[in-house]
């Protein structure tokens, strides 16, 4: 379970990096700093 969970995590890390490289227009989203899959 752990590895799905490290796998995820470092999934939605990416995808938070590129949302602020990229922005979606009229849209903002910030991950939960104590917990990223929150």
């Amino acid at each position: 379970m752990a590895r799905k969970t490290n796998s995820a995590t470092q999934r939605l890390k990416q995808d938070y990096m590129r949302l602020k490289k990229d922005p979606v227009p009229y849209i903002i989203a910030e991950p939960n700093p104590a917990n990223i899959l929150e």
